[in-house]
């Protein structure tokens, strides 16, 4: 026993000098650990944002720039790049730009595939991965698929993100038509294919790898020198991680929301719109109230697009005043927006509201020097026992909008079952 103390008191300053060091190498071993664990997570959450951003351009190209195209004469082609008079289909563009992304992000790869593919791609074989994204997400009770895969792309880890694609209301004309459809007819929000992101997992850098390496060698000659070695690491590591997450917040920020007003796109009121069916009761029902503006098409016709614009922003700003945290304000498309109110008990509540925005509505635009007022027709719904989908309400509420707009302008009408 007193040889025993006499080691440890004569080597007192080893023991401490080897167990610092352990635990500088370990802890130097366990922060790169956390950093592979970390950057998995993030190379998922940017994967999504990815895939909601594409959407995003393929609704914003369908809806802004396509029609307008078409109008001029313009046509869509698989053979686009070859024809100087054709444009890509709005998801052959949203895809192709995906993929230009790559040239920027190594091992970044963007697919879309479906059961009723393109002439192009009738012959393709889909990989068994993509087979099973097709046979599971077709049937509507999964929201997306995602898998993780070791040893590719030189040996980077692999995050697979595979999501559904819904035909979209302002589609169904184009592939409904006998030039573009592919023997059958589509219905709104029907499962139409599969968007695929494939994005490699970042590994640990050269550097990482050399501060290792001499955080190892000095923690032999000196013990705090692990310690030193760590602080920089853990702050690099944070700085990093707070910068990818607030481009994880714009990305996802500007997926779900229109980049002229600001307000909610639809693909976000879907979402909103599914989370409040699900936590309504009987009393605390959702409704919602479309809104169309009159007569807007003649101030983009005599002031220009700029005015249209401004005009929109307008019409945005002046209804958020009104409702507040009421509601939710979501601009579908041209000049179509649409009001959320997640728990609403009377029809009185609802006539109420649209009372005040059409007061509201009586402030004018300046415009440069000209003064712009527009007036709206409302249409609106309160859940009633046969809507039980994001798509039932919609309608109704739509159904009501255009009864209000071939009545007469700045008219609201409240949709009801038992009158239709």
């Amino acid at each position: 026993m007193i040889r025993v103390k006499n080691f440890i008191v004569q080597h007192t300053i080893s023991i401490v000098f080897l167990y610092i060091t352990a635990i500088s190498v370990l802890f130097l071993l366990g922060s790169n650990t956390y950093k592979e664990m970390i950057y998995k997570r993030i190379t998922q959450d940017i994967a999504m944002v990815y895939s909601d951003t594409l959407s995003s351009l393929h609704e914003f190209y369908s809806i802004n720039i396509l029609p307008n195209a078409k109008n001029a004469g313009v046509d869509v082609s698989t053979d686009y790049l070859n024809t100087l008079d054709k444009l890509p289909y709005p998801i052959t563009f949203s895809n192709s730009f995906g993929n230009h992304l790559s040239q920027d992000i190594p091992g970044l790869y963007v697919d879309i595939y479906s059961n009723y593919p393109f002439e192009n791609k009738k012959q393709r074989q889909l990989t068994p991965f993509a087979q099973h994204a097709l046979d599971t997400l077709s049937k509507g009770k999964e929201p997306y698929i995602l898998t993780y895969e070791q040893g590719y792309l030189e040996e980077n880890d692999l995050v697979r993100l595979a999501k559904p694609i819904y035909m979209k209301k302002n589609c169904l004309t184009c592939h409904n038509s006998d030039k573009y459809n592919l023997g059958r007819q589509w219905e709104e929000n029907e499962f139409r294919g599969i968007r695929e992101i494939i994005l490699p997992v970042p590994k640990k850098d050269q550097l990482s790898e050399q501060v290792l390496f001499i955080g190892f060698i000095l923690a032999l000659f000196a013990a705090l020198s692990g310690v030193l070695l760590i602080l920089p690491l853990v702050k690099n590591l944070k700085e990093s991680l707070n910068q990818t997450e607030k481009l994880a917040i714009k990305l996802k920020y500007q997926a779900n929301h229109d980049c002229l007003t600001k307000v909610a796109n639809l693909n976000y009121l879907i979402t909103l719109i599914e989370e409040s069916l699900k936590t309504g009761s009987e009393t605390e029902r959702v409704g919602l109230i479309f809104i169309d503006l009159d007569k807007f098409k003649p101030i983009n016709d005599q002031y220009g697009h700029a005015a249209g614009d401004a005009m929109l922003c307008h019409v945005s700003s002046l209804i958020e005043k009104v409702i507040k945290d009421k509601a939710t304000l979501a601009r579908i498309g041209g000049d179509e927006f649409v009001l959320l109110i997640s728990t609403i008990s009377t029809n009185a509540e609802m006539v109420t509201l649209v009372n005040s925005i059409q007061t509201a509505f009586t402030k004018p635009l300046k415009y440069k020097n000209n003064t712009l007022t527009v007036s709206a027709s409302f249409g609106g719904v309160i859940q009633e026992k046969h809507h039980t989908t994001v798509d039932d309400l919609l309608k109704s509420a739509d159904k009501a909008m255009y009864a209000s707009k071939n009545s007469k302008h700045n008219y609201f009408t409240l949709y009801q079952e038992n009158n239709n």
